[in-house]
């Protein structure tokens, strides 16, 4: 894994959050892959303020890759907040861990209840805008 400093995150999370919300209505896969890598940035540097360190290199065991549950498990994040396991719409469904997000929305899956989905990042979202103040 390349090394990032907190500083680089935080930086990266509110310009991929930006971007993927520039559009009143963010419609497209590309959107919603965007809000997943600012939420594992975010997610990443809100770890790591609480941690108290400045590299990526000191996440050690926490860091949990493109596992958002795993890092709103960590940061005793409140239990409304979760993001869901969650079918896809092909001839075989399979179901998408949120580990598997990121890869489900860049090989261009298509999800069923999206807007669950979307739901459940914005409300993330949101709480993070606060842990990131």
């Amino acid at each position: 894994m390349l090394r990032a400093s907190r500083r680089e995150l935080e930086h990266a999370y509110r310009s991929h959050r930006d971007l993927a919300q520039s559009d009143k209505v963010c419609t497209t896969q590309s959107h919603h892959l965007l809000l997943v890598y600012s939420l594992e940035c975010g997610l990443k540097a809100a770890v790591m303020r609480r941690r108290n360190i400045d590299d990526t290199s000191m996440l050690g065991e926490i860091n949990f890759g493109h596992d958002l549950r795993e890092f709103l498990k960590y940061l005793r994040a409140p239990a409304t907040l979760r993001i869901s396991d969650h079918q896809t719409r092909q001839n075989e469904p399979q179901t998408v861990q949120p580990k598997q997000l990121h890869e489900a929305l860049r090989y261009g899956i298509d999800l069923q209840k999206i807007d669950t989905v979307l739901g459940e990042l914005n409300a993330i979202m949101q709480w993070l805008k606060e842990e990131l103040l």
